[in-house]
């Protein structure tokens, strides 16, 4: 009998992560890239697009790394002609969508490096959602908006 209610915990457990896992896999992460900063910078940005191919709302709420003493979400507005750069709680990002996070508008401010990182270096980075597990991904160092495979505006 024992056995029996274990296996239906079980099933019940897997039956009901399996929505979770299905949105999770529904998150694509496409050409995230850090731009390189000189080595006695305090903070870099990483960017790239977070395109949700599922039916649910994802909303992302942070970001983490074990090369950096800390991961903000920010955006960026112009006000007065000059860029101010502002701290945001999450990003939501609707059912069949994509939001970009590219230079002058929304990145991640990557806080306090442990080390200088050059092109070519790659950056553990964890995306953290309301709902769900982090997804894990590596970052890489780039020289700067040219380098990168997407067309950049400034």
């Amino acid at each position: 009998m024992n056995t029996l209610v274990r296996a239906l915990a079980g099933i019940v457990m897997a039956a009901s992560l399996t929505p979770l896992l299905a949105e999770e896999a529904a998150l694509r992460i496409q050409d995230p890239w850090i731009r390189e900063a000189p080595p006695t910078a305090e903070a870099l940005a990483a960017y790239m697009k977070i395109q949700n191919t599922g039916q649910g709302l994802r909303i992302l709420t942070g970001a983490s790394s074990p090369l950096f003493g800390h991961v903000m979400l920010h955006g960026t507005r112009i006000q007065n002609d000059m860029a101010q750069m502002f701290h945001l709680d999450e990003i939501r990002i609707p059912p069949v969508e994509t939001v970009v996070f590219e230079p002058g508008g929304n990145h991640f401010m990557l806080m306090r490096p442990q080390k200088a990182l050059v092109a070519g270096d790659a950056v553990p980075l964890e995306l953290e959602f309301k709902e769900g597990r982090p997804i894990p991904l590596m970052v890489e160092v780039r020289k700067g908006a040219e380098d990168s495979h997407e067309h950049r505006h400034h």
